[in-house]
């Protein structure tokens, strides 16, 4: 069984994207679609690549007619600019175009794991949502002791252990969550559950490789807690566990016996969550929910 590495070389190795889910997003350097790229009507706006008017319009010569007939380009597009003034199409009521795709809201009933979606502050986003840890992205069932760390990469969940021997993977325990099947924990190489600490990363996929995201709401549900035997520290994206001088911006405790239920709607940016143990070695996680990612 391939064994994780220590966590900060754990943390940067997720970083890239190699065997991961395809890129689903672009981003320009703060995270945001420029307002060019929205429009009222649902359509986009001159393509924000970096390629001028002239390459997309005819030249003209000394006569005035055109060297060479436009041709539009809209494979793969939904909407947006054809590259020669007109349109590929326009979006449904309720969706928005961009990259030149038709996209819900983020808070919208048809925002699903791993789609794009539009925040409030017209921020290109991942839609949020809820792992199970007994299905994977497709919706096919988990077996136990499988490798979930980047196994929700498109969803926008990266997750790692603090050990070197360990691997965050499915096990059989049955948490009294809205799943009640699979849970998630560590798996070290004599394939013992529970030993390690557990760190959840929001990411955005993209150009092959993962770029740091942040959220504002977590929750999940925590089993095999004793009274003050479990901590859950929140941290800032730029401010990754394990990294000398970094330290956590909120922090909570488990104080009932059993299955406890964390969640936690944050006025600042989460970019990483880690489980840890405090007293009680055996925890393992289910059930996690979160909000819209977006790049931070």
């Amino acid at each position: 069984m391939e064994r994780a590495l220590p966590l900060l070389l754990t943390l940067g190795l997720v970083g890239c994207g190699s065997g991961g889910p395809s890129p689903v997003l672009g981003f320009d350097d703060a995270g945001s679609i420029s307002s060019e790229w929205l429009s009222e009507d649902g359509n986009s706006g001159p393509p924000s690549d970096g390629v001028g008017l002239d390459s997309v319009i005819p030249t003209v010569d000394a006569t005035g007619n055109p060297d060479v007939p436009c041709t539009p380009v809209c494979s793969g597009k939904q909407c947006g600019n054809d590259g020669c003034g007109g349109i590929c199409g326009k979006c449904d009521p309720g969706l928005s175009c961009v990259m030149s795709l038709c996209v819900p809201a983020c808070d919208a009933p048809s925002c699903t794991l791993g789609k794009m979606c539009i925040d409030s502050l017209n921020q290109a986003a991942l839609c949020g949502g809820t792992l199970d840890f007994d299905h994977d992205m497709s919706g096919k069932k988990l077996a136990i002791e499988v490798n979930v760390e980047s196994l929700f990469g498109a969803a926008g969940v990266l997750l790692a252990t603090a050990e070197a021997e360990s691997i965050v993977a499915t096990n059989p325990y049955e948490v009294k969550s809205q799943s009640g099947n699979n849970s998630c924990a560590s798996l070290d190489q004599w394939n013992q559950y529970w030993l390690d600490d557990l760190i959840i990363r929001f990411v955005l996929p993209q150009g092959g490789e993962w770029i740091q995201g942040a959220t504002h709401f977590v929750s999940l549900y925590i089993a095999q807690t004793i009274p003050g035997g479990i901590r859950v520290d929140y941290f800032a994206p730029d401010s990754p566990p394990g990294v000398p001088g970094s330290i956590p911006f909120h922090q909570q405790y488990t104080q009932q016996q059993g299955t406890a239920y964390v969640e936690f709607m944050s006025p600042k940016p989460v970019g990483y969550v880690m489980v840890s143990k405090a007293q009680d070695p055996d925890f393992t996680i289910d059930d996690l929910s979160f909000g819209p990612i977006t790049a931070f």
